[in-house]
């Protein structure tokens, strides 16, 4: 799973952004990807499977290519996207959108380790710090 921005191109489709406007209004779900501080995150959730590409799955390929995008529900136009590489078997949307929100954990343990360690005052930007 891998965050990328709204000008991310896809091959053969353009940018993410503009792949995923595309996506009809029964393609959005409402799905939790865990829980936070004040309860679980629920988001509108749409995702597609990419065909082989070529270029990246020369032969047989093992995985199979994902688009996931993340969409507030209170502010619709804030959009994350995703790209991810799955095995075809046992990936669904669901497990897609628990793996994309295991990243809010983990950056929450990188900023807690960096405020313990004193890294959060710039402290590594010169030899002395």
């Amino acid at each position: 799973m891998l965050a990328v921005p709204n000008s991310q191109p896809v091959p053969r489709f353009g940018r993410i952004d503009r792949l995923l406007d595309q996506a009809p209004d029964e393609a959005w779900e409402q799905r939790s990807c865990g829980d936070g501080a004040k309860g679980p995150r629920v988001y509108d959730w749409a995702a597609g499977q990419l065909p082989v590409i070529e270029e990246f799955d020369s032969g047989r390929s093992t995985h199979h290519h994902w688009t996931l995008a993340r969409r507030s529900i209170s502010r619709p136009d804030q959009i994350a996207y995703y790209l991810a590489y799955a095995p075809p078997v046992g990936a669904s949307v669901d497990q897609l959108v628990r793996v994309a929100g295991r990243r809010w954990a983990i950056e929450e343990c990188f900023q807690a380790a960096k405020n313990e360690c004193g890294l959060d005052q710039y402290e590594v930007r010169r030899y002395v710090g």
